[in-house]
């Protein structure tokens, strides 16, 4: 369930052109939308030692289609996972933070709920 959870969640927030790939543009978005901004090359490099720390978990990996590297949402989840590791602390934390942006206690985090927490972090998003 929780997998299934970070592939929604992969889709919505993450793929914005919806071909299952999180592109360097859509990774930097993202990064831009909470106040990091990421050169080209750094962005390529941060895709690349993603999709190769998930290489040896036997993950499907490629690029989006138009030839550039991206993470697939299997990546992406894979990778995620790998994060947390087997330590309970970790998970916990996951799941407050998870908790955080989730006001409504549906699985789920929406679009509104994510901008409500964001500004009331004083990091707001157009």
């Amino acid at each position: 369930e929780e997998i299934a959870g970070l592939g929604r969640m992969f889709r919505l927030y993450f793929d914005h052109d919806g071909d299952n790939f999180l592109s360097g543009g859509e990774f930097q978005s993202i990064m831009s939308a909470v106040g990091v901004i990421i050169t080209d090359e750094d962005t390529a490099e941060l895709v690349r030692a993603m999709v190769k720390s998930v290489e040896a978990d036997n993950i499907e990996v490629g690029g989006t289609t138009d030839g550039e590297l991206g993470l697939s949402t299997d990546v992406f989840v894979q990778w995620y996972i790998n994060q947390l590791g087997d330590n309970d602390d970790k998970k916990e934390c996951a799941e407050f933070l998870f908790g955080l942006f989730d006001d409504d206690n549906s699985g789920d985090i929406t679009v509104l709920e994510f901008k409500q927490q964001l500004d009331k972090m004083d990091i707001g998003i157009s």
